[in-house]
């Protein structure tokens, strides 16, 4: 597909959609969920709020505000903006009734500048929906497929098609935004309760290796953007095949597996820090999960 990221000019011609200033009860509720379960066990912690976007709701919404455009290169471009003022962060579902596994899908910061996440082949989609519906979820969740979070309250969405079969058979719809109260750092930096048997990592190097394998995962449910964590599990083969444990109360359908990001070395650097300051090796991974078990017991 054409470079990226995006020039000045071509920056400012890429079409944009803000949402109304959200409702101030929004963040009040979410913030009094927030006290009251920050510590409680069995409950995932609720960080953002799935807004419809009723301007790109549609395949043709969306193609009346942002259609395909043709490229030097004989390929075809969708680029929209979507901003919900005032959020932290930000998530965007995109809906899909078809998709050529050709297309490639991107997602930029706002200044058109810097990627999140990998380039996401159409296949990748079509594997990781198939899944969803292999479930027996016939939602409109299971044909939804979630961006990474970017900071900020707006990012970009960059569809590029290599010829017009692709234009006719990829029919996109971007239908939510999750505005998102809380960044990454702003979770790690919570005063959750600790109990006394908890250690700081970052004080005994025996620990480095179990640390390196935890990591923070964010996934949608039920019109909500929730935050929990996990840990990477080997097997008896020590194959490293990256199965993930998390908790049931988290993830416990495809569906919400498939909406997951993880992120890794979300941990202070030095021992007993009076102030945080995240690891260099930060790093974010996105595409979702499969689900192989789950149980409540």
């Amino acid at each position: 597909p054409p470079d990226l990221p995006f020039g000045t000019d071509e920056l400012m011609r890429v079409p944009q959609v803000v949402l109304p200033l959200p409702p101030a009860s929004m963040r009040d509720d979410l913030l009094s969920r927030l006290e009251k379960t920050r510590n409680a066990p069995g409950v995932p912690l609720r960080v953002g709020t799935e807004r419809e976007v009723e301007q790109t709701g549609t395949v043709a919404r969306l193609r009346t505000i942002a259609p395909p455009l043709l490229q030097a290169d004989g390929s075809y471009r969708i680029a929209i903006k979507v901003r919900s003022p005032k959020a932290e962060a930000v998530r965007l579902a995109l809906q899909f009734t078809d998709i050529d596994p050709r297309v490639s899908l991107r997602f930029l910061a706002s200044d058109g500048q810097t990627q999140y996440g990998p380039t996401t082949r159409g296949e990748e989609i079509l594997d990781m929906l198939s899944k969803n519906m292999a479930s027996n979820d016939l939602s409109s969740d299971s044909v939804t497929w979630w961006s990474p979070s970017i900071n900020g309250d707006s990012l970009i969405v960059v569809l590029d098609l290599p010829d017009k079969l692709a234009v006719q058979g990829t029919l996109m719809a971007i239908t939510r935004i999750s505005h998102l109260e809380f960044t990454a750092k702003d979770v790690l930096l919570m005063p959750f309760s600790s109990g006394s048997c908890n250690r700081d990592a970052a004080c005994e190097s025996a620990y480095a290796d179990a640390a390196a394998s935890v990591a923070q995962i964010r996934f949608q449910s039920g019109g909500y953007t929730y935050s929990c964590s996990g840990t990477l599990m080997n097997n008896a083969g020590y194959d490293l095949t990256p199965y993930f444990l998390t908790a049931n109360h988290c993830i416990n359908t495809q569906t919400q597996a498939s909406t997951i990001e993880s992120q890794w070395f979300m941990q202070a650097q030095t021992c007993n820090a009076p102030s945080v300051t995240i690891d260099p090796r930060f790093s974010i991974m996105t595409g979702g999960a499969d689900l192989l078990y789950i149980t409540s017991a």
